[in-house]
């Protein structure tokens, strides 16, 4: 406990830092049409409390370095990535081939996803499809991070919540691994918090949230030891879910999957609670619903029935999605984007 309160006050101390000298190194996000904020605020503190919770996890768990280094250098290599993105705004290829890099590092050193669960009595090994189901789902959720990075402290609140249900399951099934990394980054992101709040003074750019995305996806990855892939899906709720239903929304539009719009799902609940707090906390007690849920379909011996719910519910948000865009007639896209 000691070592984690040092944690915490040690970053407190550093994005203190951060935040003075952010704009010698031109790191400083400037409002646009999407933004909640209307002043310039530090951008990338995702350096400071991503590079931090690796050095926390080390001490915890030593040997994350001596025999899981390739866990290490993967996770820096994305926070690099997004430092440089923060900094000079990277084109996503650029973005999803860092992260192709460190999937590949993770794959080729055997923390890979060859089983997805049982269905219908058939266990299911991917053999050759690995690899790019490994990098799908890296990818997919390490931008589905970034998305829910819309308002004060969402993303950090989310993230928290998930790496706290992991240091249970780290816990309960005795793997350190899970546990201390998970560890690491609740300490660094409490201390993220302080500046992330509403109104935030501080935020963590790309570095912060590819980072996060992919530490989480590292931690799924090695938590499939002991849950059904389904139950993963669960887990990590609201950003998978904020992503298909942005997807799915731009599509029926006829825009492309990437296009930038005003309509995530915390900005529809925004525009009724009209509160950046309230919206995070109920937000993070959908997730927790979701976390519940994921402890009683893990049990499952069918995992389809998993994945029938997981679709029902995301039809279900969808649907109301949709339709309190509509009531409210919210503008998603500018004029530009539409042309």
């Amino acid at each position: 406990m000691s070592e984690l309160l040092f944690a915490i006050s040690i970053t407190a101390i550093a994005l203190k830092l951060f935040a003075i000298f952010s704009d010698r190194f031109g790191l400083v996000d400037i409002p646009n049409d999407r933004s909640f904020h209307t002043k310039a605020v530090p951008r990338g503190a995702g350096m400071v409390f991503g590079t931090i919770a690796l050095i926390v996890s080390g001490y915890l768990y030593p040997k994350i370095y001596s025999q899981m280094s390739y866990v290490i250098s993967s996770i820096v290599i994305v926070i690099f990535v997004g430092i440089l993105d923060d900094r000079y705004r990277l084109s996503p290829k650029v973005k999803f081939l860092a992260i192709a890099v460190s999937s590949m590092i993770l794959y080729f050193n055997g923390l890979k996803i060859d089983y997805v669960g049982t269905y219908m009595h058939e266990d299911i090994y991917l053999s050759w499809l690995s690899l790019p189901f490994t990098y799908f789902a890296v990818a997919g959720f390490t931008n589905a991070m970034n998305l829910i990075d819309g308002l004060d402290g969402l993303c950090a609140t989310i993230a928290i919540g998930i790496f706290s249900l992991y240091v249970v399951i780290g816990y309960k099934y005795n793997d350190p691994f899970i546990m201390f990394i998970s560890l690491g980054f609740i300490a660094t992101l409490i201390a993220f918090l302080l500046y992330n709040w509403y109104p935030a003074s501080l935020f963590m750019g790309d570095s912060g949230s590819l980072s996060l995305g992919f530490a989480i996806s590292v931690i799924s990855i090695k938590a499939l030891e002991y849950l059904p892939a389904p139950t993963i899906l669960y887990i990590g709720a609201i950003p998978i879910l904020d992503t298909f239903f942005v997807i799915a929304r731009r599509k029926s539009d006829g825009l492309g999957a990437m296009t930038p719009d005003r309509c995530h799902l915390h900005h529809i609940l925004h525009k009724f609670t009209r509160s950046v707090p309230l919206t995070v906390t109920i937000l993070l007690a959908i997730q927790i619903v979701f976390f519940a849920i994921a402890y009683f379909v893990h049990k499952l011996e069918n995992q389809i029935y998993a994945l029938i719910l997981f679709l029902v519910l995301f039809r279900l948000i969808y649907e109301s999605g949709i339709f309190l865009i509509k009531k409210s007639k919210m503008e998603c896209f500018s004029e530009q984007r539409r042309q």
